[in-house]
């Protein structure tokens, strides 16, 4: 594992024949990533698949990335790739690339900004497990000297709303865990963005999500669902009518 990598005057090479990365296009709608020239700013969570001789059917080994900060690297070349309904950019590397330019731990004021936008719009990646994303923010808060001057139970209740029982969204992963007719792993948590939040939450509070007509639609079969009785007027319906 040593070998697959290098460090030359500071920075990350890579000393196996090949690697790849890929980020979600939104990344970079977002500003989560931004292309500089060559080189590609983003926040350090993501997954590196890296061949060792680049030969056909050679399958990669997959490492996780994490760093709670932002880093920047310079690939060989860029392309898309669409994966379903997602579109990526694909970042390939060849031996001696630059996969971190710099090692140095750097004070960069927009990287909170980033993980907070990573973490409302339901980005955290599936491979950064639930009792992680607490740890990484605070790290990531520290690493930039940023202080939201908010108490950490107040952090984690954040991180929580966003993460849901991936089988029933109304209920938060951590309710989900304590479950014992659920068999959930850490990795099993489902993130959702903040304009999805509030339809799941409450009747009342799906009126305010992204898409008001969406909002009304959510929280009257929210009222209903899990009723016996489907002629059951939602509070939604009783206002309007």
């Amino acid at each position: 594992m040593n070998d697959i990598f290098k460090k030359e005057d500071n920075a990350l090479l890579l000393n196996w024949a090949r690697a790849q990365i890929k980020l979600p296009a939104s990344y970079f709608e977002h500003n989560i990533s931004v292309l500089i020239g060559r080189e590609i700013d983003t926040f350090g969570l993501f997954k590196i698949a890296v061949w060792e001789h680049d030969i056909e059917h050679e399958k990669p080994l997959f490492i996780e990335f994490k760093f709670p900060s932002i880093v920047r690297t310079i690939p060989d070349r860029i392309y898309e790739e669409r994966d379903g309904e997602e579109l990526y950019y694909v970042l390939e590397y060849i031996s001696g690339d630059k996969i971190i330019k710099s090692l140095l731990i750097a004070k960069n004021d927009e990287a909170p900004r980033v993980f907070i936008d990573l973490l409302f719009k339901g980005y955290i990646p599936d491979s950064i497990p639930y009792d992680e994303i607490y740890d990484i923010w605070t790290q990531c808060n520290s690493i930039n000297e940023i202080n939201f001057a908010v108490s950490s139970v107040i952090m984690e209740l954040v991180v929580s709303s966003f993460a849901r029982d991936p089988h029933l969204l109304e209920r938060p992963f951590r309710l989900a865990l304590n479950d014992k007719n659920n068999k959930y792993t850490m990795y099993d948590r489902k993130m959702i963005s903040s304009t999805n939040l509030p339809k799941i939450s409450s009747s009342f509070a799906a009126l305010s999500s992204g898409d008001p007509r969406q909002g009304i639609t959510a929280s009257i079969v929210r009222t209903r669902s899990g009723s016996a009785d489907e002629e059951v007027i939602s509070p939604i319906e009783d206002a309007i009518f």
